[in-house]
C-alpha cells in the first residue's frame, strides 16, 4: 500500500513504485460538504510521541504510504525534504546529506555523520543499510546534530526507519512491480493474532530481473539486474496490560549487479605529448567522455582508450557486482510504570559484504577493485521516559552500549591480459591491498528534559557523555592476486579513545493559533579513527565536533495551509573529509580540516487546496565553506596541489527546490483514481572538495509522475509510473584520482517507466 485516500467513504490505496504519490489526502464520508483539514503528523523525534508541529527543531516525516512509494528511489525520498540529498546508486553510496553534511567515502570502515536507525537500532555503516526497504510504517528525517538522544556520529542529523508492527487483525498484501529494463520485484506481508496475547508478522521482499538501465558494449548486454532477497519475522507479546515484548529477526542476501562507473579518459596520447588533456581540466569531458584517452594511447584501440559518450553506455570487462549476506534482529521490552515507561532494546546485526568493480572502465582487466567486509554489531539501550513535577516535565534518560567488530580487505588488481601496457605499468606489483581488524566499543549515558515553564513556554536541556574506544591491527602493501604479501607499505597496531559530552539547550514558545517559535543551541561529535588505503600510508584522524544554532517557526496558518521555516548556523572543528593526499597516491583518505562553517535557511509549505488536491513546496538555501585548514592537509587534484581554505564541501548546493502535486477522485462507485507529480531541482554543486571545474556537477531537475486506479473495496490496485520523466542527465558522484590516472563518475538513472499491481486481503 502506498497512497491512502478516503473518498466518499471508500478507501483508495495506490500501490506505487519509485517516486510516486507523496502524501495522503483524507476525505471521510462525515467530511463530505465540510471544509478540508490537514492531518496531524505524529513523530518520535525525541523518543516520545509528539505532533511534528510541537517538536522544537526541523523534522520531515514520511508515513507508510510515502515509504512504500519511495522505496526504490532514495533520491526521490530525500528530495522531498528541503536541504536533503541522497544517492543510492551503489551499495557504498547509500549516504544521506543533510544541509551539506554527509559521507563521501567508499571505504567500508567510516561512520556517516548522518546516522541511520532501524527501529531505533543504530546502523554504523552505509553499506550495511543498503538492504531492501519494504513494509515500513514511518521514516523521520531529523535535521541538525543529534548528539544527545541519538548519540555518536550524528553531526549532520539522523534518518530513522520504523517497520510495521504485528497486528491482532488478520490481514496482508502482495505487490508486484516491473519496469522497462526487465527489473522486477515481489513483496508482501501477513499479520495476525497467534494467541490471545501474541501477534505475528511475516514480511518478504524479492528483487530479480534479466537486465538494467546500462548497456555494456563489451558484453553486449544490459546490466544492473537485481538479485536480492530478504525475509523478516516479528512477534509481539502482550505479557500483561503493562508489559510488551517485541522481537524481530531478518535474513537475506544480495547478488545484484551495481551501476558501473562512467570513466572518461584524462590524458592526451603519448603521440600528442601525454599529460592531462584540456577537456578533463575544463570539465568538458563530462559532456564528452571520449574526448581524452585512458592509457596514453598505448593500446592503439579507441574502444579501450575512449569512454563511450552516451552516459547510459559503458565498456567494461566486468559489471560491478555484489555478493552480500546479512542477518540480525532485536528484542524490545517495554514496561509501563504509569508515569514512566522503561524500554530495553537488545540488537545484533551481521553483514558480510563482497563487492567488485572495474575501476578503469575498460574491457581489459587492469584495475579491478574488490571490497570485502565482515561486520558484527551488538548494541544495548536502556531508557526511562516519563512525566514528573505535576506533568510539567517530560524526561528521557538512558544508557547506550555497542560493540562493533569489523574485518576489511580492499584489493586493487593491476593484472592485465591481451595488451601491452608496459609504458604505463612498468614496476607495478600484481595488486595493492589494505587489510585490517577493527573493534569499536562505545558507552554513553544521556538525558533530555522538556520543562513547561508556562503553558506556552518550554525549556529543553539535554546531555550525553560518550566514551568510544577503537582498536586496530592493519597492514597495507603489495601482494599477489591471491593476497600473498610481497611487500608491506605500512602497518599499524594501535588504539585510541574519544570522549565527548554533547549538549542541547532549547526554548520553544507557543504563540497560539497553532504557531510555534523555537531556538536551539546543540553540539555533537563524530568518532576519530584510521584510514587504511590499499598501497598507501595508514593515517589516523581525530574526532570531529560541531556546534549548531537553529531558530525556527512552525505554523498551521489555517486548517488547510501549513508553513514551516528554519535558519541555522554550524561551526565544525576538525571536520572529517575525504581527500586525495600524497600519502595515499591511489585512493582518497579521510583527513581533518581545522574549521568549516555552514549557514542556511529552509522553508516548506503544504496546501490542501480542496478535498481532491494537495500541493507541497520546499526550498533551501545553503552557504558552506572550509574557513581554515591546517598544515596536516595537503590535497592533490588533476591540476596539482589545491588549497582547501574557502572551498565548498561536497553536495552543498546553494539552492534547492522541491514540490509535489496530487489529485484524487472517483471514476464511479466501484473505482477510484489518483494522479501525482513530484519534482526536485538541485543547484550546481561540487562533488570533490578540490572544487575544480572537473569536480562540478551541473544543476539538474528530476520530475516523476504516476497515475493509478483501485477498487473502492481496496482489494486490488494498478498504477503506471515514470521516473525522471524528462530524461535528465545529472551527476551524483565524482571521484577524480590523479594518482592512478582515472576519473570515476556515476549518473542518475535515465527515464524509466513501469507498472505496479497490488492485492490486499
Amino acid at each position: 500500500m502506498s497512497g491512502l485516500v478516503k473518498y466518499g467513504g471508500n478507501c483508495l490505496t495506490l500501490s506505487l513504485s519509485g517516486s510516486l504519490l507523496l502524501a495522503p489526502l483524507t476525505i471521510s464520508a462525515q467530511e463530505r460538504g465540510a471544509l478540508p483539514s490537514l492531518e496531524e503528523v505524529v513523530v518520535t523525534a525525541q523518543k516520545r510521541e509528539q505532533s511534528i508541529q510541537d517538536v522544537g527543531f526541523a523534522v520531515n516525516a514520511f508515513d507508510e504510504e510515502d515509504a512504500t512509494r519511495f522505496a526504490t528511489d532514495v533520491g526521490a525520498l530525500a528530495g522531498q525534504a528541503p536541504g536533503v540529498e541522497s544517492y543510492g546508486n551503489n551499495s557504498y553510496f547509500q549516504s544521506f546529506f543533510i544541509r551539506g553534511i554527509g559521507l563521501n567515502e567508499f571505504s567500508g570502515n567510516y561512520n556517516p555523520p548522518v546516522a541511520v536507525h532501524n527501529d531505533e537500532v543504530y546502523v554504523s555503516k552505509n553499506w550495511a543499510n543498503a538492504r531492501p526497504s519494504f513494509d515500513i510504517g514511518r521514516i523521520e528525517v531529523l535535521k541538525g546534530p543529534q548528539g544527545t538522544l541519538f548519540g555518536r556520529n550524528t553531526t549532520g542529523g539522523a534518518v530513522n526507519y520504523y517497520t510495521n508492527r504485528p497486528s491482532d487483525v488478520t490481514e496482508g498484501y502482495v505487490r508486484a512491480s516491473g519496469d522497462e529494463h526487465s527489473r522486477f520485484s515481489l513483496e508482501g506481508a501477513l499479520t495476525g493474532a497467534l494467541s490471545d496475547s501474541v501477534a505475528g508478522r511475516l514480511s518478504f521482499y524479492r528483487g530479480f530481473g534479466s537486465g538494467g538501465a546500462q548497456f555494456n558494449e563489451f558484453t553486449g548486454d544490459d546490466h544492473g539486474e537485481p538479485d536480492v532477497t530478504e525475509v523478516r519475522a516479528q512477534l509481539e507479546w502482550n505479557v500483561s496490560d503493562l508489559t510488551t515484548v517485541r522481537t524481530l529477526i531478518y535474513a537475506g542476501d544480495d547478488q545484484s549487479e551495481l551501476q558501473g562507473y562512467k570513466s572518461p579518459g584524462i590524458f592526451n596520447s603519448l603521440a600528442d605529448g601525454g599529460g592531462f588533456c584540456p577537456e578533463i581540466l575544463s570539465g568538458a569531458a563530462q559532456a564528452n567522455p571520449g574526448a581524452c584517452v585512458k592509457f596514453l594511447g598505448v593500446t592503439g584501440d579507441d574502444g579501450i582508450e575512449r569512454e563511450p559518450n552516451d552516459i547510459n553506455t559503458i565498456n567494461q570487462n566486468a559489471a560491478p557486482k555484489k555478493d552480500d549476506d546479512f542477518s540480525g534482529g532485536y528484542l524490545r521490552v517495554e514496561h509501563d510504570f504509569g508515569d514512566a515507561t522503561f524500554t530495553s532494546i537488545t540488537a545484533f546485526d551481521k553483514y558480510d559484504r563482497f563487492n567488485q568493480e572495474d575501476a578503469d572502465g575498460t574491457p581489459i582487466a587492469s584495475n579491478d577493485v574488490f571490497y570485502r567486509n565482515e561486520l558484527e554489531l551488538f548494541s544495548q539501550e536502556l531508557r526511562l521516559t516519563g512525566l514528573a513535577l505535576d506533568d510539567r516535565l517530560n524526561y528521557v534518560a538512558g544508557i547506550f552500549y555497542s560493540d562493533e567488530d569489523l574485518f576489511q580487505e580492499d584489493v586493487l588488481d593491476f593484472s592485465e591480459t591481451g595488451f601491452n601496457l608496459a609504458p604505463i605499468s612498468a614496476g607495478l606489483p600484481p595488486s595493492l591491498f589494505g587489510r585490517f581488524d577493527q573493534q569499536v566499543t562505545s558507552l554513553a549515558v544521556y538525558f533530555n528534559l522538556d520543562y513547561n515553564v508556562t503553558d506556552n513556554l518550554v525549556f529543553t536541556l539535554g546531555g550525553r557523555h560518550t566514551n568510544d574506544e577503537t582498536e586496530i591491527d592493519a597492514v597495507t602493501g603489495a601482494a599477489l592476486v591471491d593476497g600473498t604479501l610481497l611487500a608491506a607499505v605500512d602497518s599499524v597496531n594501535d588504539d585510541r579513545t574519544d570522549k565527548d559530552t554533547s549538549y542541547r539547550l532549547g526554548l520553544s514558545y507557543n504563540l497560539g493559533y497553532s504557531t510555534l517559535l523555537y531556538a536551539n543551541l546543540v553540539s555533537g561529535f563524530r568518532t576519530g579513527g584510521y584510514s587504511v588505503p590499499f598501497g598507501g600510508t595508514i593515517v589516523e584522524f581525530e574526532e570531529e565536533s560541531v556546534q549548531s544554532l537553529e531558530v525556527g517557526f512552525k505554523s498551521d496558518l489555517s486548517d488547510t495551509l501549513r508553513f514551516n521555516t528554519a535558519g541555522f548556523f554550524y561551526t565544525y572543528d576538525d571536520r572529517q573529509i575525504n581527500v586525495d593526499d600524497p600519502v595515499s597516491p591511489v585512493v582518497p583518505i579521510t583527513r581533518n580540516i581545522s574549521e568549516s562553517d555552514v549557514y542556511g535557511l529552509e522553508a516548506e509549505l503544504t496546501w490542501l487546496a480542496s478535498h481532491n488536491v494537495e500541493v507541497k513546496l520546499g526550498y533551501s538555501y545553503l552557504d558552506a565553506e572550509f574557513t581554515e585548514t591546517d598544515r596536516s592537509v595537503t590535497t592533490i587534484a588533476l591540476g596539482g596541489p589545491v588549497a582547501l581554505e574557502g572551498n565548498v564541501p561536497v553536495n552543498s548546493p546553494k539552492h534547492q527546490l522541491n514540490g509535489s502535486f496530487e489529485y484524487v477522485g472517483a471514476i464511479n462507485d466501484d473505482i477510484n483514481w489518483a494522479a501525482y507529480l513530484d519534482f526536485r531541482w538541485v543547484d550546481d554543486r561540487f562533488l570533490e572538495v578540490t572544487n575544480q571545474r572537473s569536480d562540478t556537477a551541473e544543476a539538474y531537475t528530476v520530475v516523476n509522475a504516476n497515475i493509478g486506479i483501485q477498487s473502492a473495496d481496496e482489494h486490488w490496485d494498478f498504477s503506471v509510473w515514470v521516473k525522471n520523466l524528462t530524461d535528465e542527465e545529472y551527476l551524483v558522484y565524482i571521484n577524480n584520482l590523479p594518482g592512478p590516472g582515472f576519473a570515476l563518475n556515476i549518473y542518475g538513472e535515465q527515464r524509466t517507466a513501469g507498472l505496479t499491481v497490488g492485492y490486499r486481503f
